[in-house]
């Protein structure tokens, strides 16, 4: 969990499994903002797609549990990354996705 200002807390899962692309072997870093008891508006995954186009790395998604819809911000890593770096990376994922959970919800449920 990370801390922000204001209070602010973030929940961030580093995944313990990986997958492997092209010999790489990558892990996944999340966190997520919103969710919505069925599908997101046309506002809000608006949204979410055209922040997509302003992130170099990493990506917003949705995932889809018990019929609730949580957007998800995911980096995918290298997993061999030094432990430092990997927590650095999971701060920068942990800030946008809080960033955005208080844009769209005013909330700090994540």
């Amino acid at each position: 969990m990370f801390n922000f200002e204001g209070g602010r807390t973030q929940k961030v899962c580093i995944a313990s499994g990986t997958d492997e692309f092209m010999g790489i072997e990558l892990r996944e870093i999340s966190s997520g903002a919103i969710f919505s008891e069925g599908i997101f508006d046309a506002r809000t995954a608006n949204y979410l797609l055209r922040d997509n186009a302003k992130v170099k790395f990493g990506a917003w998604g949705i995932e889809i549990l018990d019929n609730k819809h949580y957007a998800v911000f995911t980096m995918k890593v290298a997993a061999a990354l030094p432990p430092q770096t990997l927590g650095e990376i999971a701060e920068v994922v942990a800030y946008i996705a809080d960033q955005t959970e208080e844009r769209l919800s005013g909330l700090d449920e994540f």
